[in-house]
């Protein structure tokens, strides 16, 4: 999925800048947008989750 190809690279970007010992404030906006990746997963699954629930009510009708 492509929100895994990102996390991914951003994880890797992290571990990168961690290393070079970047700036912490680079770091934070990292984290953050980290979060906002984790959220989007999240919501994807759902989204998902739901309709695969849907198709299951569709195959019975």
């Amino acid at each position: 999925m492509l929100a895994g190809k990102f996390v991914n690279n951003v994880m890797s970007l992290k571990k990168e800048l961690e290393e070079k010992a970047m700036d912490s404030s680079v770091l934070v906006h990292i984290r953050n947008g980290l979060d906002i990746t984790t959220a989007l997963n999240k919501s994807l699954a759902d989204h998902d989750e739901a309709l695969e629930e849907l198709r299951e009510i569709f195959f019975y009708l």
